[in-house]
């Protein structure tokens, strides 16, 4: 782990001290772990509101920054995750297909930390794996999602270059 990594880490750390009770191993492991596995950084959450009820439409507000400027976009879904990853494909302009997505908490509580793990194709090529890590699941989410489409962007490059070698003609 460079010393990047584990300043990122401790910055986690401090913020979770601050909104935990507890902080358990496994609390630990975890934003280590995740800091360790993250891609190149093309998109970065910065915020994210939610709004959703019983019977109103459920909408999501994603501010992201890429090349250090902000993005900022809302848009609807057919529920609260479904709205936050329309809007985050509306601001990378890349379409995710949701394959999977999991939750899982990591230590015990009510303020526990949420693991969440998608699994999201996009343009049709293989699906791509991302995690996220927060106590708000949905920010959790939102950080899985984007987690798998930097993946992805680190990846298309080497996508492309396969797609091309098998072409080639001898």
């Amino acid at each position: 782990m460079d010393d990047e990594a584990l300043n990122a880490s401790f910055e986690r750390f401090k913020i979770l001290a601050d909104r935990k009770k507890d902080i358990y191993d496994d609390d630990l492991r975890a934003l280590v772990t995740n800091e360790m596995t993250k891609a190149t950084q093309v998109y970065e959450l910065v915020s994210l509101q939610l709004m959703d009820c019983s019977s109103g439409v459920p909408s999501a507000a994603v501010k992201i920054r890429k090349d250090n400027n902000e993005i900022i976009e809302a848009g609807i879904g057919e529920g609260t995750i479904d709205a936050v990853f329309k809007t985050i494909d509306r601001i990378s302009g890349y379409e995710g297909q949701l394959d999977d997505y999991k939750v899982k908490s990591v230590s015990e509580g009510k303020d526990a930390l949420a693991s969440v793990t998608v699994k999201v194709s996009f343009n049709g090529d293989p699906a791509i794996i991302g995690h996220g890590l927060n106590i708000d699941t949905m920010l959790a989410s939102a950080r899985a999602y984007i987690g798998a489409l930097n993946s992805y962007l680190s990846m298309e490059g080497k996508l492309k270059s396969r797609h091309c070698d098998s072409s080639k003609t001898v």
